[in-house]
């Protein structure tokens, strides 16, 4: 019987990296989010896209304007797009944590 501890004295053998190997990148480390997110409820999001778009061409700014007046929204020089009717966005400020 020996008097060293289970073990003692053994050579511990390491995995080396050899040159046929290539470093492992950030984006190559496994993903564990799904243990940070376990019990999370699920979020299905519904198609947001819109069912139909028109493009509508304007020779002045006027026109524009008279245009957004008729159809009760607010545009800018720098509107591209818009909804109708108005879509009512929530602001995070009005969301509820449960």
């Amino acid at each position: 019987m020996s008097d060293k501890p289970n073990g003692a004295g053994k050579e511990i053998a390491r995995k080396t990296r050899t040159d046929e190997e290539e470093p492992l990148l950030p984006l190559d480390l496994p993903l564990d989010w799904e243990k940070h997110w376990w019990g999370m409820p699920a979020f299905v999001h519904g198609d947001a896209r819109p069912s139909h778009s028109i493009a509508v061409n304007f020779m002045s700014w006027e026109d524009v304007q008279e245009f957004a007046d008729r159809l009760g929204v607010r545009v800018t020089q720098k509107t591209n797009s818009l909804w109708f009717p108005k879509e009512d966005l929530s602001k995070p400020q009005d969301w509820e944590y449960i």
